[in-house]
């Protein structure tokens, strides 16, 4: 996917999860979103670089550029400034010079020393795959999945050219070392060489019968070698274009030009094993096993004396070149955020998602735990018992549950069919699990046996959404059907079905005295409903402009938020009146959890950025302001009055002992006349 000039195509390497945290405490806190506090995790990785001398490791991600000194670990920057996921960044061959490439259709070019911003090329690309230097760091050429080459000025972010002749998408440039020409290789199957001065098409290479995925040259930049979907590596003579060699191999590899005991080599990869050959004879000469896990490799340094290269748990180990001696490991990158939750005591949050581990991190200093349960495929869901013991998670059809103190599998769950599943939840008593799954069934599990204890059917598409009641005796399920489905927890017997959205049910939250329901759609859609009528509440709609991913619901039942996709946001809004009270705005693409700390205090959301981001959430109005007015007046004190006795956690349950008594009119009444920060 990503072109670099002695790597091609990026290969991955698993490595196991390390225990400790390896990069500096305040990592956590660098360059906020306006309004967090605290991040967890880096964001996922989509390509990284190496200094020519291998002294600095760049890493664009979804958040930024980070730099980090390749021989301590230690971060040493985090580059901002695009409006989108960072897809390539490069060293320029002095190292002196950063340029990054985003989804938001510009390069930025930044000092790699200071980490300061230089200046901005509007390049107009959708997604920018690869940004190739000039050998004097004076120009760069820019690839965005196009059929014509750009070549830009460093300095005045001034266009030069466009060099023009591919009839399909280019993937790769290599520079020849004088710089005067450089050699692109393009889906159309065909190899060019190119004047740099002039934009003049100089030669044109024809003989694979695929795309060509990458181009090199030799160190003398006499000799061309190209990678193609038609699992062969030629070589050719740049002055002729005659083709000199051909080698077959398997369509994922890489290839460089090495120097040897005075003797050039073509390096192939693939997966775990380095083949070396003679270009001169075209003999196999060596055959290199790698250590154990290494699949892909990402990037050498200039110098070629190291490589990085990237773990399936998104760890990037740093490797030396001659004796393949690890030298050093990063972590704490991330992908895709799935679900978050908090640990019972708000202390602790769990995260899962996208061929990811599941992740436990100190909400205090954002480290991650050393307890880490890994999974290693998509999964749609994370979630933790309410006492804090178990996890389950979702992957390939199958629910596995975790015993999070000891990191042991205690059961896997799974229907005959392994349909995929889309929820999860865990009943109040932590004795059950309910899972929503795409064969439009709804199942319950015991969780101390694993034993299925029924299976609902009623739904007449997938089911997006499943939850108990807080009381635990009703599960509430939504649907692609649009349909939102009541059922008794004890029997399976079905109870109500809620009518009223106009697209696929994604998500749901029950207030915490369980008589309100709320239901977020594929269309943006919020719906607030009285669960013992299953009637609405509110007469219009709140929501977003796209779908609602994740909903929650604020400890005292007065503030729901709610995640939503594609622009990075999260709303609060006001139960009683769908007043929206806030928008925050932090994560890059889609919110896909959002979850209150159990104090009510804080918010952990969870993105396609891959990471998690804490919000401190400052009350809005007083717990006295029963009715939300602005002021602690009669009106107040009628509504605790008119409650009296009732149990279960509510607006009028003023100090949350969950019971509305004498105690509760007296802080009202205490309160009286005072205004509150209702905005």
């Amino acid at each position: 996917m990503i072109q670099k000039r002695v790597l091609t195509l990026f290969f991955i390497f698993s490595v196991l999860a390390s225990t400790s945290m390896i990069y500096a405490e305040n990592v956590s806190f660098l360059k906020l979103p306006e309004g967090a506090e605290l991040r967890l995790g880096k964001g996922k990785i989509n390509d990284i670089a190496l200094s020519p001398k291998a002294e600095r490791l760049a890493v664009a991600s979804s958040i930024g550029i980070w730099v980090y000194d390749a021989q301590t670990r230690d971060v040493l920057k985090l580059l901002t400034g695009h409006n989108d996921e960072v897809s390539t960044v490069s060293f320029s061959l002095d190292g002196k010079t950063i340029a990054s490439g985003s989804l938001d259709r510009s390069v930025r070019i930044w000092n790699a020393e200071t980490g300061q911003y230089l200046r901005t090329i509007n390049v107009n690309y959708r997604w920018i795959t690869d940004i190739v230097f000039g050998p004097d760091g004076k120009t760069v050429v820019v690839l965005g999945r196009q059929r014509a080459i750009s070549l830009w000025d460093v300095d005045t972010a001034r266009h030069l050219r466009y060099f023009v002749g591919h009839t399909n998408d280019v993937n790769s440039v290599v520079f020849s070392p004088d710089g005067k020409t450089f050699v692109s290789g393009s889906d159309d199957r065909t190899i060019r060489i190119w004047n740099v001065d002039t934009g003049a098409h100089i030669r044109t290479l024809t003989g694979h019968t695929d795309r060509v995925y990458n181009v090199m040259l030799s160190p003398d930049g006499r000799t061309i070698a190209s990678r193609s979907g038609d699992k062969t590596i030629r070589l050719w003579n740049v002055d002729t274009g005659v083709e000199i060699q051909e080698y077959p191999v398997i369509s994922e590899e890489t290839l460089l030009f090495e120097y040897d005991n005075g003797f050039q080599y073509v390096k192939t990869v693939r997966q775990e094993t380095i083949f070396l050959w003679d270009f001169e004879t075209g003999e196999h000469v060596r055959t290199i096993t790698l250590p154990d896990g290494l699949h892909r490799i990402i990037a050498f340094s200039s110098n070629r004396k190291v490589f990085a290269g990237m773990g399936d748990n998104y760890t990037i180990q740093l490797w030396k070149v001659d004796t393949l001696e690890p030298i050093n490991m990063i972590t704490g990158h991330t992908r895709h955020v799935n679900s978050v939750v908090f640990s019972p005591d708000g202390s602790s949050i769990v995260s899962g998602g996208y061929n990811d581990l599941i992740r436990l991190w100190d909400v205090e200093t954002g480290q991650q735990s050393s307890r880490i349960l890994p999974y290693g495929s998509y999964s749609n869901n994370v979630v933790l018992s309410s006492d804090g013991k178990t996890i389950a998670h979702d992957v390939s059809g199958l629910i596995n549950l975790w015993d999070l103190e000891t990191g042991e599998k205690i059961h896997t769950l799974s229907e005959k069919s392994r349909p995929k599943v889309y929820s999860l939840a865990f009943s109040p008593d932590n004795k059950s699990l309910v899972s929503g799954s795409e064969n439009n069934s709804v199942s319950l599990w015991d969780v101390e046996t694993g034993a299925n204890l029924f299976t609902l059917m009623g739904h007449r598409d997938e089911v997006y959404s499943v939850i108990f009641s807080p009381d635990g005796r009703t599960i509430a399920s939504g649907s692609k059907d649009q349909t939102i489905r009541l059922w008794d927890a004890s029997t399976g017997k079905h109870l109500s079905t809620f009518l009223g959205h106009a697209s696929s049910v994604f998500c749901l939250a029950f207030n915490p005295n369980g008589k309100t329901l709320v239901s977020g759609g594929s269309n943006g859609k919020i719906r607030v409903w009285d669960v013992e009528t299953a009637a609405q509440r509110l007469r219009t709609p709140i929501g977003h402009a796209f779908q609602v991913n994740s909903l929650a619901f604020s400890p005292d039942g007065r503030t729901i938020a709610s995640g939503t996709s594609v622009d990075g946001t999260f709303r609060l809004w006001e139960i009683e009146t769908g007043r929206h009270l806030d928008i925050l705005t932090g994560h890059i693409g889609d919110v896909n959890s959002v979850v209150f700390s159990p104090d009510g205090g804080t918010i952990a959301s969870g993105g396609s950025d891959g990471t998690v981001l804490l919000w401190n959430i400052t009350p809005l109005h007083s717990r006295e302001d029963i009715n939300i007015d602005g002021v602690v007046d009669v009106l107040d004190l009628t509504l605790v009055a008119s409650n009296f006795g009732q149990q279960g956690h509510s607006a009028a349950d003023v100090n949350g002992d969950g019971i509305i008594d004498i105690l509760d009119l007296v802080l009202v009444a205490s309160a009286f006349g005072d205004r509150t920060t209702t905005p």
